[in-house]
């Protein structure tokens, strides 16, 4: 490829975005999207902050103590470790969320891939 047609092929390539706004950003857009921003954040931070440890202290309620099972967890102690029996097997509270965020992954995995499976049939399938 010559230099020429390259130059020709990134032009090309560059008009594709013609439509792009590239004027400065005014006062009111930059508001606006710091706006966005500091509302958006807090939620953010309490899904990845605050919902785990609700999650785990929603756990440990109902957990035993992880030396000995047949004792309910007591969770006014500094630090404690409690153990919640799912299906047969210990699972440490700390660890609860995780697993159900791993579980829920994997559910909307299987579920999105049967689904699309099922649309893709029939009279439903689009082109």
């Amino acid at each position: 490829m010559t230099n020429d047609s390259q130059k020709e092929l990134i032009s090309g390539e560059l008009n594709e975005f013609e439509d792009v706004d590239s004027s400065p950003v005014s006062r009111t857009e930059l508001r606006a999207w710091f706006a966005f921003g500091s509302l958006a954040d807090p939620i953010s931070f309490c899904q990845g902050f605050f919902i785990p440890l609700i999650v785990e202290g929603m756990a440990a309620s109902v957990g035993f103590e992880h030396s000995d099972h047949t004792v309910p967890c007591n969770t006014t102690e500094k630090s404690y470790s409690c153990d919640v029996e799912i299906n047969g097997s210990w699972v440490d509270t700390s660890s609860f969320y995780f697993y159900t965020i791993t579980l829920a992954t994997f559910s909307q995995l299987v579920l999105f891939i049967a689904l699309g499976a099922i649309a893709d049939h029939g009279g439903v399938k689009t082109n």
